[in-house]
C-alpha cells in the first residue's frame, strides 16, 4: 500500500526484488473499486507492507478555527499525514492478515495514527534502505527466507 511518494515505492520494490521476495502492488486496473480489488487479492498474500509518506497536510478543525487569523500559529499546528486511502487499506490489511503480518514503513514526519499502537513500524528519513536490517529481521520473523548475500546488493 502506498500513496503519492513513488520514489519510496520504487525503493521498496528494488529492495524486495534484490532480496528475492515475490511481491505485488495492488492496483485498480480491472474496473473494480480498489476495495473490491483488495478483497479479491488480500487472501492471496502472506504479508503486507504499508508506506506511510507525508502526502497530505492536516489540521484539527478546532485548532484551525481558533488560530485562523494567526498564520504563524497555524503553520505550527499543521501535520503531515499519509493519504486517507492508505490508512483505510492499512486497516483492511491489519484486519485480514493480522498485525503480525503487516509492516508499516513510515517516512520521517508522517503522522502516526494513534490507533496503530502495537503495530510494527519502521521509520526512515530519505531512503527505505535505512530500515534494511530490522526490515529483513521482520520479514524473516513473518516467514520469508532471505538470502543474506543479496543484502550487499541492496546497499
Amino acid at each position: 500500500m502506498y500513496g503519492h511518494d513513488h520514489i519510496s515505492r520504487e525503493q521498496l520494490e528494488f529492495i524486495l526484488t534484490k532480496l528475492g521476495i515475490n511481491h505485488t502492488k495492488v492496483t485498480n486496473n480491472t474496473g473494480m473499486t480498489i476495495i473490491e480489488t483488495l478483497e479479491t487479492n488480500i487472501s492471496k498474500i502472506h504479508a503486507g507492507i504499508v508506506l506511510l509518506t507525508p502526502d497530505d497536510y492536516s489540521i484539527n478543525k478546532l485548532d484551525f478555527e481558533k488560530n485562523e487569523n494567526n498564520p504563524k500559529e497555524l503553520e505550527l499546528l499543521i501535520t503531515k499525514r499519509a493519504r486517507q486511502n492508505v490508512i483505510l487499506e492499512m486497516g483492511m490489511l491489519l484486519a485480514s492478515l493480522g498485525r503480525e503480518n503487516v509492516i508499516v514503513l513510515r517516512k520521517e514526519e508522517t503522522e502516526i495514527p494513534s490507533d496503530i499502537s502495537g503495530v510494527f513500524y519502521l521509520s526512515y528519513k530519505e531512503h527505505i534502505k535505512e530500515t534494511l536490517k530490522p526490515l529483513v529481521e521482520r520479514l524473516e520473523k513473518i516467514g520469508f527466507k532471505i538470502n543474506k548475500e543479496k543484502l550487499l546488493e541492496v546497499l
